[in-house]
């Protein structure tokens, strides 16, 4: 590898790839307009489930490559920390697109949360944090492109919900197109 490879984001997929591209032998920088947990990767539950993300035919082996790694995770529970805890997914409301926490909205999902678990009704709540998962009509991009000059840029965004359901994955992805 000759010179640096820079990684644009730090949340799941950003992370993911930067990690994949290290052990690669990429010499990576992280790029992120925020701080770490700053990121929706940081306010957000990270899930594993077979989220309907385009494009459909890619999307499968991404997830279960995902899948694989969290596997190895949980075989290693104390040097990893990786858990495997059962949970719901409640959908998103349509058009959410504000970083502001609604007032409304936290006490439904507590109110929600506490239907399953009674105990959490009474629970202190420490504060709110919302965070946006960015999607794209089209579903993902994961391509090369070659830029003038002789660069590289691999595009990988657009995962919407899905990002912990196929990081490795597309992690890998993006290896294989920079080493092309």
């Amino acid at each position: 590898m000759n010179g640096e490879t820079i990684v644009v984001g730090g949340g799941v997929i950003g992370l993911t790839s930067a990690v994949v591209l290290a052990e690669a032998g990429h010499r990576v920088r992280l790029w992120s307009p925020g701080e770490p947990g700053a990121t929706t990767s940081a306010v957000a539950g990270g899930l594993w489930w077979p989220y309907r993300i385009e494009p459909e035919e890619r999307v499968g082996a991404w997830a279960l490559r995902s899948l694989e790694v969290y596997a190895g995770l949980l075989d290693r529970p104390e040097e990893t920390g990786a858990r495997l805890v059962s949970g719901v997914h409640a959908a998103t409301p349509p058009g959410a697109d504000s970083l502001e926490p609604d007032p409304v909205t936290a006490r439904e999902i507590v109110a929600r949360c506490a239907g399953l678990r009674p105990e959490i009704a009474g629970a202190r709540v420490l504060g709110h944090r919302v965070g946006l998962r960015p999607e794209r009509a089209g579903g993902v991009r994961l391509e090369r492109e070659e830029l003038p000059g002789g660069g590289v840029l691999v595009h990988n965004y657009g995962h919407g919900g899905a990002g912990v359901t196929v990081a490795w994955g597309c992690a890998d992805e993006v290896a294989a197109l920079l080493d092309v």
